[in-house]
């Protein structure tokens, strides 16, 4: 019986593991060693084991799962292809942003796209619209603006909203450029192709070196201060008749030449130096240069209104003869003032005012 019984034990521990098995291995798929105890819920105990195929917490979190088509070894969170790991095409600058990587379109919107470390370059401005005159737009902080504007125009006002408005060619305020006025002193100004000059002098100025740069540097009298202060050109006969028998003596000699610019006085005196009964006179020219215009007064005494006047046009020649009818045996030397006045023009050129007689 011993032996009888010691082979039923090893029989029947034979049929336990022929049928269980669970007892040898464990942990397999459909292994009843495997196998968790169901809880109250209905669930195994050790249904979650770590190295499974199918357990989450055995893959690396950072990876992207593998069913979205994206490498294993880049971490790029907003799935634009650029993040940190060496299948990634680059590095990425914002990795919230998938409109913001490298080699994207810069948009003027005040962020940087590219990933060029400036916002808004590149290609920010192409959606900018070109106003008149506008040769390129710019984009700075988001905001549209002119880059450049076309040859000879300036956006001067600061308002992109009318393009380049002004003609920087001609314009006085803006001559070659936004805020440089063309001015030239003295003179009136007038801006040709981007460069200042001037086209005349004003009146009583005159440009007579030459150098545009200084403007009209040159001041003339006007007017005269007064005839009180006038320089005498001297005395010389004014007889019309002279000699037996008191022929004509209609010849002008000249006894006196004056020069000068601008505005200025003299005082001359008619001298009687025949007994013959005639007029007596003295002729007054001013030879004027051209471009400016002068005007000669004659007067018989200092102060009140001229005995004669002439007053042409510019670059003409004024003349004025003033006399007086002589008396039988008396003397009648008299005084006159002679005026010269500029009225217009830039007199870097003299005029020359002469005087004549008639010699007795």
């Amino acid at each position: 019986m011993g032996r009888s019984w010691r082979g039923l034990v090893l029989l029947g521990a034979w049929i336990v593991v022929a049928a269980g098995g669970g007892c040898a291995k464990g942990g397999g798929p459909g292994e009843g060693g495997g196998r968790g105890v169901p809880d109250a819920g209905g669930s195994e105990a050790g249904a979650v084991r770590d190295g499974g195929p199918g357990d989450a917490s055995s893959r690396d979190a950072t990876r992207p799962p593998p069913d979205t088509g994206m490498p294993r070894n880049c971490v790029d969170l907003d799935r634009d292809g650029y993040g940190r790991g060496p299948d990634c095409m680059g590095p990425d600058c914002n990795d919230g942003d998938p409109s913001i990587h490298p080699g994207a379109t810069e948009t003027c919107d005040g962020r940087d796209e590219d990933c060029s470390g400036t916002e808004d370059d590149g290609a920010a401005a192409d959606e900018c619209p070109l106003g008149p005159g506008v040769a390129s737009a710019a984009c700075t902080l988001g905001v549209c603006g002119i880059g450049a504007c076309n040859e000879g125009l300036g956006d001067c006002d600061g308002d992109p909203s009318n393009g380049c408005e002004t003609d920087v060619q001609t314009s006085l305020e803006h001559c070659g450029g936004c805020d440089m006025p063309c001015a030239v002193p003295n003179a009136e100004a007038v801006c040709m192709a981007s460069s200042c000059t001037f086209v005349r002098c004003l009146d009583g100025f005159g440009d007579c070196d030459g150098d545009p740069s200084n403007g009209c540097e040159r001041t003339f009298e006007m007017t005269a201060a007064d005839c009180g202060g006038a320089p005498s050109v001297g005395t010389y006969d004014g007889d019309t008749k002279c000699g037996l028998f008191c022929p004509g003596n209609g010849g002008w000699d000249r006894f006196a030449t004056r020069t000068g610019n601008g505005s200025a006085w003299f005082k001359a005196r008619v001298r009687e130096d025949s007994n013959c009964s005639a007029r007596i006179e003295h002729r007054v020219t001013l030879q004027v240069p051209a471009g400016t215009n002068y005007d000669l007064f004659v007067y018989r005494g200092c102060g009140g209104a001229p005995v004669g006047s002439s007053t042409r046009g510019d670059g003409e020649q004024e003349q004025v003869v003033v006399s007086e009818g002589d008396s039988f045996g008396s003397d009648d030397d008299f005084d006159y003032w002679v005026e010269v006045r500029l009225v217009s023009g830039s007199p870097c050129d003299a005029w020359t005012l002469q005087f004549y007689g008639h010699n007795c």
